[in-house]
């Protein structure tokens, strides 16, 4: 019931990444946004089988894991998108920077609990628990 809805936003996503690519076929613009649509799909149809997934907790921990690297590429392919509907070929630079940034956070989300540190069980399913990427007194719990 309560995955319904990421399934739904993950079936369209994919469906427009294809349109687009099936109506304008592939070029700059179009790859950036069919992958910008396969970030999305990927991220949100992981969140749909998350809040599926009943009293197993590994596979929780690795479906969250799974949907956070995809989420630290979000914002570059968003980027990479916008760079190529706007003609902007000066940023293209800053593109591949901010996939080689995106590939340390993912990297890190896998590798460490930096980013996720474990999950909370709610009533819907399981949800991903922040990390701290800061080792500080305000991240540790008090004893």
């Amino acid at each position: 019931m309560y995955s319904l809805l990421p399934a739904l936003v993950s079936g369209l996503f994919i469906a427009y990444g294809f349109y687009v690519l099936a109506a304008k076929g592939l070029n700059k613009t179009t790859g950036s946004f069919f992958l910008l649509c396969m970030t999305t799909f990927f991220w949100q149809g992981t969140w749909a089988v998350l809040y599926t997934v009943e009293a197993n907790p590994a596979s929780a921990d690795q479906l969250i894991r799974f949907g956070y690297v995809l989420i630290a590429f979000l914002p570059t392919t968003l980027y990479h998108f916008l760079t190529e509907i706007t003609d902007r070929h000066s940023e293209r630079r800053w593109v591949g920077m901010s996939y080689a940034i995106s590939a340390v956070f993912a990297a890190l989300c896998v590798g460490s609990d930096w980013f996720i540190d474990g999950h909370y069980s709610y009533f819907w399913g399981y949800y991903p628990k922040a990390g701290c990427c800061i080792p500080c007194m305000c991240c540790k719990p008090r004893s």
